[in-house]
């Protein structure tokens, strides 16, 4: 599911602590999660696992090369 835009937002502050790094607020206000209706990621986090880059390209790749297949991109 690719969240909508519309619906994040950057905080520098929560639950009376401030943060520059910030959170990433998601409102999930629509969806059906039990009284959940905002969900927040450290920017922290967020900035270190952009810095790991995207896994899928690369799980992909091991998964070629376990079963004999071709390692190159495509």
């Amino acid at each position: 599911m690719l969240f909508p835009k519309s619906r994040m937002k950057f905080v520098s502050s929560l639950q009376g602590k401030s943060d520059p790094d910030g959170w990433l607020e998601l409102n999930v206000k629509g969806a059906d999660l039990e009284g959940v209706t905002k969900i927040y990621i450290p920017m922290a986090d967020a900035l270190e696992l952009k810095k790991g880059g995207d896994v899928s390209a690369n799980r992909l790749s091991a998964a070629r090369f376990l079963l004999g297949g071709d390692t190159d991109e495509e």
